[in-house]
């Protein structure tokens, strides 16, 4: 049975610095990243980033970002790890994350 997870994101800190710049290159950076996240996955997390800016602005980026979080409103708390693969357009990021088992499949979150 497939579940869908509600949840919404908020950055509370990014640190962004260069990686690889050059001439008509893509900039590539690595971000380390603070967030908070509420709905039925709620916590704070850190989150690497490794991400790529085209010339139109958009970019994509790949992470590992590690939770502590509750589930569907339960008080317990656990840790985990997710990787993401990410694509922000028009200043709205949005990303598929992927948990480990028994979470089940990808998740889809939004930050707006």
């Amino acid at each position: 049975m497939k579940q869908a997870a509600n949840t919404r994101f908020a950055i509370k800190a990014w640190d962004e610095k260069p990686r690889s710049v050059g001439p008509d290159l893509p900039k590539l950076t690595r971000a380390s990243i603070a967030k908070t996240y509420s709905g039925d996955l709620a916590g704070e997390a850190q989150v690497e980033y490794l991400m790529m800016y085209r010339s139109d602005g958009s970019a994509a980026f790949v992470g590992l970002e590690r939770v502590v979080e509750r589930i569907g409103g339960k008080a317990e708390r656990r840790r985990l790890t997710l990787s993401s693969r990410a694509q922000q357009r028009e200043s709205c990021p949005a990303s598929s994350v992927k948990p480990p088992p028994p979470l089940g499949t990808a998740w889809s979150i939004r930050s707006c």
